[in-house]
């Protein structure tokens, strides 16, 4: 996430969609009226700062998903490690749980927005595909500005694995939204283009 420091955020949104099964398209449909909008994107994006900009400025409910992470991936940060192949899929199907536990018990009560990584496009997929209600936006922000925020300390992530992370993402190959996320505009901006990003979730 961003440090508490960093007052002001500039933001640019689009919308990139790829072709989605029938299948998808109908259990999509059936979901639309309560969707959970998933931000991912490198370690220091600011995907923290956005889902809690929108919980205390737009009314959503906000979930870190670094708080699920199971003590054997905790420790690997705490060692400034990366996550093994089968660390990653196991902590990917608890996301996927938990997402599916938060959307039933408050869909209709809460807009609901989770922060997490998701450096692969598999784990995306993953997530889309137990979680029907899942809409993604990768939350974008320049190399100068991820690294600023993790040599700040304000993440479980150090800047040299957030670098190596970052060298891991794969741009994504499937439908998404997209959140420009710079250190460079006021509130008032951000909140008007969250508002907006926000409108399309209910296209």
């Amino acid at each position: 996430g961003q440090g508490a420091g960093h007052r002001n955020r500039g933001a640019a949104l689009g919308f990139t969609a790829v072709r989605v099964e029938p299948a998808r398209e109908a259990m999509a449909h059936a979901n639309r009226s309560a969707p959970v909008l998933l931000l991912f994107g490198p370690p220091g994006s600011g995907k923290n700062f956005v889902g809690e900009f929108l919980a205390t400025h737009i009314g959503f409910t906000f979930f870190d998903a670094d708080a699920w992470l199971p003590e054997d991936l905790q420790a690997s940060l705490a060692r400034g490690e990366g996550f093994t192949q089968e660390q990653r899929d196991r902590y990917y199907a608890e996301v996927a749980s938990r997402i599916s536990e938060i959307a039933s018990r408050l869909q209709g009560e809460a807009r609901i927005v989770v922060a997490q990584a998701v450096i692969k496009n598999r784990h995306r997929r993953l997530l889309l595909d137990a979680c029907p209600c899942v809409r993604l936006c990768w939350v974008r922000s320049t190399e100068e500005d991820r690294r600023r925020r993790l040599c700040a300390g304000n993440n479980l992530v150090n800047a040299r694995l957030g670098a190596h992370m970052a060298s891991e993402f794969e741009e994504p190959d499937h439908e998404h939204l997209t959140f420009s996320n710079s250190d460079r505009t006021d509130a008032d901006t951000m909140r008007e283009l969250l508002e907006r990003l926000v409108s399309q979730l209910y296209d």
